[in-house]
């Protein structure tokens, strides 16, 4: 699980929702600051399962969903993933990693995970300007949920 203080810091330095600041001009991702207070993670955190579409990459993810990014930079715009930023403790890989293809570009820090088989990119994995492993979640990939429901903020990373 993740840190509850840091997460609540985060929370209260951050005001608004933001996320994925400069991720590519840093090199880093950057932390959602969630915007409910928080007491305890367990009371919002919900886990979900993903995968591939074909199955052979399946994970599930733990937090609480409550808003997407939308990057239109060269890779996220030609993909359209939809993603939700959550700490690498709240991130469990089911599968082998051997199912997995790995892409990089730009500065190469942020490690685009494709399933060997379908071509389908359920997430990828970065760090954040702190140091931590972020697990960038494509929320179009997870089970049970719509994701044209989930609020998405919009980032302009074509400019960076």
């Amino acid at each position: 699980m993740a840190n509850l203080n840091t997460l609540e810091k985060i929370r209260s330095q951050s005001g608004p929702v933001k996320v994925h600041h400069a991720m590519m001009q840093t090199g880093n991702m950057a932390i959602a600051a969630l915007q409910k207070p928080m007491k305890n993670l367990k009371e919002y955190a919900m886990k979900y399962k993903g995968s591939c579409h074909c199955g052979e990459i399946a994970f599930t993810a733990e937090g609480e969903l409550t808003q997407a990014l939308a990057c239109n930079c060269s890779i996220c715009s030609r993909k359209g993933t939809l993603l939700w930023f959550i700490p690498v403790t709240q991130f469990n890989l089911l599968t082998p990693r051997d199912k997995i293809t790995v892409y990089t570009f730009n500065k190469q820090v942020i490690k685009h995970q494709f399933c060997k088989v379908c071509g389908v990119q359920p997430f990828a994995e970065g760090v954040d300007n702190k140091g931590n492993t972020m697990i960038a979640v494509n929320i179009r990939c997870l089970e049970d949920i719509d994701p044209l429901a989930i609020p998405s903020h919009l980032y302009d990373g074509k400019s960076l």
